[in-house]
């Protein structure tokens, strides 16, 4: 934005709240001359508080120089002179805190409304207030000696995608992950996950379900496996064992079921009764329950 540079000077306090009020003002005034067609810029008031607040507070007093803002059509930027304090990184900014200026820090807080009111909690609520606003988190570079803060009028890429881009990147994709990507609550990281199987671009892992249900990237299009179609198509292959066995055997037994297949004794059980039921085979005179044994039925076909 062309402009004559505006400076602000007095106590800390009214450089805080001065600068705020003056960059809110100037994108404002900037927005009602601009072109209708190219759609209003608005960034939310506690991000500019907050990164304005961050760069008055942590500058490196030592260095000569100004924290700049520099407002342009689709971005705001914030310069404050000196590196990042401490053990902080562009990494884990959000995460980390140190305070250069301790004492000043404190201090400001005692003020009527302090400009810091939830110490460390500064970037974070700007952050996550644009993310609010569906636009995308601050950024930062560190320069030699001095730190710029980017707060960009740009989009963030949609739930589906942000979910989507997370699979491409890790394989998988649970609910609460779901709901941490997206900053949404419960059901509505269902409805994403719901929309993104309907498309056949998510698909449930078998042998998942509940709450430890695991999504993946849908297969070739194909159509999405539930959970009780998974179900049968494993009671299908187990049938299709169990009668080729048959057809080399007379007899058949659930330890042969257990042994041959590594069929969990109950699944083993379950399987010949099954069987028996559809008459398939028929249990011979003698040993009952786990041990007894089944032949082929006459009426078989076999």
């Amino acid at each position: 934005m062309a402009g004559q540079p505006l400076t602000i000077e007095g106590n800390l306090y009214r450089q805080i709240y001065e600068t705020v009020r003056s960059t809110k003002d100037l994108i404002e005034s900037d927005q009602k001359s601009a072109d209708k067609e190219l759609g209003v810029l608005s960034y939310p008031h506690e991000t500019l508080h907050e990164i304005i607040t961050n760069a008055l507070l942590h500058r490196d007093y030592s260095i000569a120089d100004d924290v700049h803002v520099r407002i342009f059509d689709n971005r705001v930027e914030v310069e404050n002179p000196g590196t990042l304090a401490g053990h902080v990184t562009e990494a884990n900014i959000y995460e980390e805190r140190f305070a250069r200026n301790g004492s000043v820090v404190r201090i400001i807080n005692k003020f009527p409304n302090p400009p810091n009111k939830d110490i460390g909690e500064g970037l974070r609520t700007a952050r996550d207030t644009m993310e609010h606003m569906r636009l995308k988190a601050p950024s930062l570079k560190q320069r030699a000696n001095s730190v710029i803060v980017f707060i960009r009028h740009e989009s963030i890429a949609s739930h589906d995608t942000l979910v989507m881009d997370y699979v491409d990147k890790n394989g998988t994709v649970t609910s609460a992950q779901v709901r941490s990507i997206c900053h949404i609550e419960r059901h509505k990281a269902w409805e994403v996950i719901k929309r993104l199987q309907s498309r056949n671009k998510l698909e449930q892992v078998p042998e998942t379900r509940g709450a430890n249900t695991i999504y993946r990237k849908a297969t070739g299009g194909a159509p999405l496996i539930t959970r009780r179609e998974s179900d049968r198509r494993l009671a299908r292959e187990r049938l299709t064992k169990v009668q080729e066995y048959l057809q080399q055997h007379d007899a058949i037994t659930s330890p042969i079921l257990i042994k041959e297949y590594g069929l969990p004794p109950v699944t083993a059980y379950r399987l010949i009764k099954g069987l028996e039921k559809k008459g398939m085979i028929k249990r011979q005179p003698g040993p009952r329950h786990g041990t007894a044994v089944y032949r082929k039925a006459t009426n078989s076909g076999s």
